[in-house]
């Protein structure tokens, strides 16, 4: 499944921030063959692991993402995710989704992210409640 790390502009201002960090935007794009509105949005987690239960809501009604500056005239679906409950690490350089269609197929996605800053405490805390050592190399998936 694709997705893409959206840039965040404020285009939902009741949205607001989180500890003092914007929401992350993720779109997850509709393929030939997926249709990305058909994915029960409930089921949605992400963060740096991708279990992480973070959404906060998705557009109801979808939206065409460009990619490459391109749309391609189908709607994908865009999700916002807390970022204080995500899990990240500053330098982590993705973040993974996933989630199950209303069928209930199982579905998994990444994409380029860039944590630049993090609240040390926020940081901390979800690490001890993860049992993960902050110190710890980012996932980084092999490639083939």
């Amino acid at each position: 499944m694709t997705i893409a790390i959206l840039q965040w502009h404020n285009e939902d201002p009741q949205i607001g921030k989180f500890k003092g960090d914007d929401p992350i935007p993720v779109a997850i794009l509709s393929t030939p063959g997926f249709d990305a509105m058909t994915i029960d949005q409930n089921s949605l987690t992400f963060g740096a692991i991708g279990d992480e239960k973070s959404l906060l809501r998705c557009k109801k009604h979808g939206k065409d993402v460009k990619v490459d500056k391109v749309k391609d005239g189908v709607k994908d679906l865009v999700c916002y995710f807390r970022p204080d409950l995500g899990g990240f690490k500053v330098n982590d350089v993705q973040g993974i989704l996933m989630g199950r269609t209303a069928s209930g197929k199982m579905i998994k996605g990444s994409a380029v992210l860039r944590i630049m800053h993090l609240s040390p405490k926020k940081t901390e805390s979800w690490h001890k409640r993860h049992n993960v050592d902050p110190r710890a190399k980012p996932y980084r998936p092999r490639s083939n």
